[in-house]
């Protein structure tokens, strides 16, 4: 009997969905997420160069209710392959103190793993206004990032 539960499990191994056994090393992602209060929706961005990293992303890093509101975007290797080396710039930013209200969490997942910045509102503007510079003639990604940007403006 035990040796059929085993052979049952190593079975279920190999016909798990191919979104998690999938060989994920060619998949790039970045997620941009507001982190803080606020009374407006401000909805996350995933950018990839594959659906399927889009896909990876969403049902193993986000909670099931930032799934819902999520924005999404494939676009060519080369593109965010420059937007990584953009984001990584930030790593040295001073990170955001736990205890303050607003942040923007930028998470880069790359074949040699997972970062995650934390960086103040301040220069989270830089690099959205940055990534908006890049991608230009990507339109619906352009305008996603603008909507993103004055979502967490800081009020006056």
């Amino acid at each position: 009997m035990e040796r059929f539960i085993a052979l049952a499990f190593l079975l279920s191994l190999t016909t798990m969905s191919p979104l998690f056994t999938q060989d994920r090393s060619d998949l790039s992602v970045i997620a941009i997420e507001y982190v803080g209060e606020s009374d407006k929706p401000i909805s996350p961005i995933i950018i990839s160069n594959s659906q399927a990293g889009i896909d990876w992303y969403r049902k193993s890093v986000m909670s099931k209710i930032d799934r819902e509101l999520v924005l999404t975007h494939v676009v060519h290797d080369s593109l965010l392959a420059e937007l990584i080396t953009d984001a990584q710039r930030y790593r040295g930013s001073r990170p955001r103190p736990a205890s303050t209200s607003a942040s923007v969490s930028v998470t880069l997942v790359t074949p040699e793993g997972r970062t995650v910045l934390r960086l103040d509102v301040q220069p989270a503007l830089s690099l959205v206004e940055l990534f908006k510079e890049r991608c230009g003639n990507v339109k619906f990604l352009y305008s996603d990032l603008e909507h993103f940007r004055s979502r967490i403006l800081p009020r006056k």
